[in-house]
């Protein structure tokens, strides 16, 4: 059986493919620290570290609903609903004080709702013995409810509205600004550590792995996901974008790494090994009787070792990558497991600081 993983503003401007490139290789040869040698410096920036992984936790539970509100807390008039003809109302929240706001009203409107029909699988059915799903035709219905009073609309233009760029349909650019981005707390979180010195004095790379599950080995991944970014994806996309940072989308591939490594008279090394791109799922002939695991991954599965990553999330959504031929006292086939994930490259403190 295979393995499962284990568990600015600095500038408007995007960085240039140079600067990245340099960057990315700078963290790939050299385990780069976060900080200054200097203690309370070092305690400073962990401790801002700290906090923006705990706001990104908390932007990725609350990501799941985008709003939630209490019309009374707003002050605005109470939710009325009605039929103009037979003069049915209700009024909501439910306040018992009158018989337009009470439970018999609303269970009157439950009884004027025809059965409707909802989605099993492929067909579309009408079950009541496995759901009770009601109805009422927009032609009987009316509200003086608007999302637009509760400020919902706001909510969802923020995490989720991109503006508008002129690109063609089939360009793999990501829709990367969130309206009023700098309005968002991780914002403030990210352009504080950008702003310090002792932030990745030399540059690096950080890592945000996804909330969400893509289709990240398909064979239209490189196309098809970027634009299909959510939630709060989309708003730590968004957001290190509009700071500056040169923003890509590449899997991680999860191996043993003293299998990785075996054979070369090499200690085990820390590091990820990141795809160029965004890799379909691959089956291969190859065997580790005749090649080296680390020599058939860089054929069939090609990427870069990277070191000195700071990772503000967790592993989550793993996908079967890359499967071959493994020899031990017998041949088998095993199976190495890829992620993907958001990487920002930030370039060294003398770039950042001539930038502002």
């Amino acid at each position: 059986m295979p393995k499962r993983p284990r568990t600015r503003k600095f500038s408007q401007r995007q960085t240039s493919d140079d600067d990245a490139v340099s960057s990315r290789e700078e963290s790939a040869n050299t385990r780069s620290s976060r900080v200054s040698a200097n203690p309370s410096q070092s305690s400073e920036i962990e401790k801002a570290l700290k906090e923006l992984k705990k706001t990104i936790a908390g932007q990725r539970s609350a990501a799941t609903f985008v709003a939630v509100v209490r019309s009374p807390s707003l002050g605005l008039a109470p939710v009325a609903a009605q039929e103009e003809m037979n003069a049915k109302k209700i009024v909501l929240p439910l306040n018992h004080a009158s018989a337009d706001s009470s439970p018999a009203a609303l269970q009157q409107l439950a009884s004027d709702c025809s059965p409707a029909t909802f989605g099993r699988g492929s067909q579309d059915i009408l079950d009541p013995s496995f759901r009770q799903a009601g109805k009422m035709e927009p032609a009987n219905f009316a509200t003086t409810f608007h999302p637009a009073d509760l400020r919902i609309i706001t909510l969802i233009e923020r995490i989720l509205l991109p503006s508008v760029i002129n690109e063609p349909a089939s360009s793999k650019v990501i829709p990367s600004s969130l309206v009023e981005p700098w309005t968002l707390t991780i914002y403030g979180q990210l352009d504080a550590l950008l702003h310090n010195p002792q932030f990745l004095p030399n540059g690096g790379v950080l890592g945000i792995y996804y909330a969400h599950a893509y289709a990240h080995i398909s064979k239209v991944a490189n196309t098809n996901l970027p634009l299909t970014l959510k939630g709060s994806d989309l708003v730590l996309y968004s957001v290190l974008h509009a700071l500056g940072a040169t923003v890509s989308i590449q899997p991680v591939l999860e191996v043993d790494k003293g299998d990785y490594n075996w054979g070369h008279g090499l200690e085990t090394e820390d590091g990820e090994l990141v795809g160029e791109q965004l890799h379909p799922y691959h089956q291969s002939s190859s065997s580790t009787e005749y090649d080296p695991l680390d020599q058939i991954i860089r054929d069939e599965w090609p990427h870069s070792k990277m070191t000195g990553i700071t990772w503000l999330t967790s592993q989550k959504h793993w996908e079967q990558a890359l499967r071959y031929v493994a020899y031990g006292n017998e041949s088998s086939v095993e199976t190495s497991y890829s992620t993907a994930a958001i990487f920002a490259t930030i370039p060294n403190w003398n770039k950042r600081s001539s930038s502002q």
